[in-house]
């Protein structure tokens, strides 16, 4: 009676011995189970490896956190904590222009232009995509805060939809009013 393999490793591995245990029910379990262990030992080793880069790390995010010398914060979700995380790693260094640029763009808000006012010891973060106020616009203000250096003033520009904006595209209120949309869906459907 041949055992019935439940793992494709385990397979393997009884290929690799002689043909005579092919049969062997005893056999086939004591590979089965071998073979079981070693797709957790693998499994375990892929989901360590993870943790080695921001973007696919789960547990491992407090790790980064404590090592970048930033608060530790379950209470946020992953992507949030990620935004962080990248925007602190790529903020090292000299605040240039596209420094700034990624540390912004690194909490998903779509990209931004930033425009240098250095008579006026400033820059400006224009939203060039999103339409309002972010909601994670107080992470943001607190991770450029550390990379632009202290003697510029940062200000912000927000998108805003108007009326005008809605009237160049020949939409009126009725079309809206019959939509029955989300405020996000709204914005993609224009």
């Amino acid at each position: 009676m041949k055992y019935q393999l439940t793992s494709p490793r385990a397979q393997t591995m009884m290929d690799y011995l002689p043909e005579y245990y092919g049969t062997s029910a005893i056999m086939g379990a004591i590979v089965d189970q071998q073979a079981a262990e070693l797709d957790k030992f693998y499994q375990t080793l892929d989901e360590v490896l993870k943790q080695y880069f921001v973007q696919t790390a789960t547990w491992g995010l407090d790790l980064w956190e404590m090592e970048l010398g930033l608060p530790v914060r379950y209470q946020l979700p992953d992507n949030e904590r990620r935004g962080f995380i990248l925007s602190r790693i790529r903020g090292i260094g000299t605040a240039t222009r596209s420094t700034v640029e990624q540390v912004a763009e690194s909490f998903g808000n779509g990209s931004m232009d930033i425009i240098e006012d250095f008579q006026a010891y400033r820059i400006i973060v224009r939203f060039a995509e999103k339409t309002g106020i972010p909601l994670n616009i107080q992470d943001l203000q607190t991770a450029l805060r550390e990379v632009v250096p202290a003697h510029l003033d940062i200000q912000y520009e927000y998108n805003h939809l108007t009326w005008d904006n809605l009237e160049s595209k020949h939409v009126t209120w009725d079309m809206i009013e019959n939509l029955h949309l989300t405020w996000d869906q709204f914005q993609e459907y224009l």
